[in-house]
């Protein structure tokens, strides 16, 4: 996964149980919720209301 580009929730929730890590997609919003507030990534609205999230790059 390219972790520039937007991603929505449940493709980071599979690709870390892919990874074998046992998050539940629950956690997975909790953990983008406290990104989110810290600054780190950004939530980009969607029209089919699923949110994309995407990494803010600390260089630009």
């Amino acid at each position: 996964m390219d972790h520039r580009e937007p991603v929505d929730a449940e493709t980071i929730w599979l690709d870390v149980k892919a990874n074998g890590a046992t998050f539940s997609i629950g956690s997975i919003y909790g953990h983008l919720k406290r990104m989110e507030d810290a600054g780190i990534i950004v939530k980009v609205p969607k029209t089919d209301r699923k949110a994309l999230y995407q990494y803010i790059s600390s260089n630009a």
